[in-house]
């Protein structure tokens, strides 16, 4: 889902919460995050967050909620966009040195880079340019161009080599008498930590969370939970559509972090 389409939604979740009495206050919660919305889109990042904290006083009301929740994707949108345009050069003159700012502005303007404005400055995705090298030919030709002038005549064998490993499998696959070949144990540890200083967590507030937990079917076996934080989950049945290890926890000092984890094999 989007970060649009969820903070749209948020508005429309809110509604049946609300009785005939509270059409005003209904109205204006959407009249807001509809203000919101049009600050985000114009980059002004910082008067949308102001909007959203003017209006998340009372921490008991659905008002306060939905605008923490709006808070929080604004939050994750910032880290997403992180990269500044001198962060991506350097990151970029690595593959490709005679990188310019005359580059950068034209594979963002050929929708090859992926950016936001905020506050009024280009941020980048932080995770570029990895996609600069799928969607822009120049960008990858003139990286894979450096790499073979920089490539030395003898490199050590890699440890791992997809189509090798592919050509592995299909041969045992092969030669063996059903259809399950090349077993792995995954170990696996999920943590989460609310983020500090969220508005919503105060004293005697009870915090949800679900983390993921695998189904167990014919190519998925042998199941198990390792451990738990806080010890007492629930695991959700076998098959159901989003199998989950479901904690709950009583805020008791807010300054304390509050973190869920879960460790399990399969």
């Amino acid at each position: 889902m989007s970060c649009r389409l969820l903070f749209l939604t948020l508005a429309a979740m809110l509604a049946p919460t609300l009785s005939a009495d509270d059409h005003d206050q209904n109205t204006a919660l959407a009249r807001l995050l509809q203000t919101v919305e049009d600050a985000k889109s114009a980059g002004d990042f910082a008067r949308a967050e102001q909007l959203l904290r003017d209006h998340s006083a009372d921490v008991d009301s659905e008002v306060a909620r939905t605008c923490a929740d709006a808070l929080e994707i604004i939050r994750r949108i910032r880290l997403d966009y992180s990269l500044t345009p001198d962060g991506l050069l350097t990151k970029l003159r690595k593959d490709i040195p005679d990188t310019t700012s005359d580059d950068l502005e034209r594979w963002r303007n050929d929708g090859g880079l992926q950016y936001r404005i905020i506050d009024g400055q280009v941020r980048y995705f932080s995770r570029e340019p990895s996609n600069l090298y799928r969607f822009c030919p120049e960008a990858r030709s003139r990286r894979d161009e450096h790499r073979s002038a920089e490539q030395p005549t003898s490199q050590p064998k890699p440890d791992f080599v997809l189509t090798g490993h592919l050509a592995k499998l299909v041969e045992v696959g092969e030669a063996a008498d059903n259809a399950e070949i090349f077993p792995i144990k995954h170990h696996v540890t999920y943590t989460l930590k609310v983020h500090d200083h969220h508005p919503l967590v105060r004293a005697g507030a009870q915090v949800r969370c679900w983390l993921p937990f695998p189904q167990e079917y014919r190519q998925q076996k042998d199941v198990r939970l390792v451990s738990a934080r806080p010890d007492t989950p629930t695991i959700a049945p076998n098959g159901s559509a989003q199998r989950t290890v479901y904690f709950e926890q009583t805020v008791e000092d807010p300054s304390q972090p509050v973190e869920f984890s879960a460790e399990f094999t399969y």
